[in-house]
């Protein structure tokens, strides 16, 4: 079974800004194709979809909490992602 991996931006550093835009609380899909429909810094993209892609083949990575999230930190520290797996009654990505 493949799952869909919902994004959500959990924090931003204090006193940092993201590149490319992020905010508190964007929320998107990741998955074989980049996430939309807002841009990702490729550095990030990669940590994420290193970490994501094996969520959506797996009903439980190593790297989970007993939640099921993964919360995965942009190289440059400004960022911070939590990946879950996505439920019927999620709302739409952003």
């Amino acid at each position: 079974m493949e799952h869909k991996i919902r994004c959500e931006v959990v924090k931003i550093s204090e006193g940092k800004t993201c590149k490319v835009g992020m905010q508190l609380g964007d929320i998107f899909a990741v998955g074989p194709l980049t996430p939309a429909p807002k841009p990702i810094c490729s550095a990030a993209f990669l940590s994420l979809y290193a970490l994501g892609n094996p969520m959506r083949f797996a009903d439980r990575t190593k790297f989970e909490d007993s939640q099921g999230n993964q919360d995965v930190v942009c190289p440059d520290g400004t960022v911070t992602f939590r990946l879950s797996r996505k439920n019927e009654k999620d709302k739409p990505e952003r």
